[in-house]
């Protein structure tokens, strides 16, 4: 997955993991692309808000996100 900011990538994870994965830039404003094909991404902003992103889409925020989490899920439901 990677977050995208006025066209340009700002960062990109990969790794499955059990936790939230910080992130020390606290990104606003900015597009999240999930291009897994099987694992959804979550994204968590500074006031605890969670979304839950499916495989092959992608989400917009206007939130300052403070961390990611990759998990082996399908889907979101």
């Amino acid at each position: 997955m990677c977050f995208i900011k006025n066209d340009k990538i700002i960062g990109k994870f990969k790794d499955v993991t059990s936790g939230w994965q910080p992130l020390p830039s606290k990104p606003k404003d900015i597009t999240v692309v999930n291009s897994r094909r099987d694992d959804v991404a979550y994204i968590r902003n500074t006031h605890g808000g969670i979304v839950c992103i499916a495989p092959k889409s992608s989400y917009s925020t206007g939130w300052t996100l403070n961390a990611v989490r990759i998990s082996s899920n399908s889907s979101c439901g």
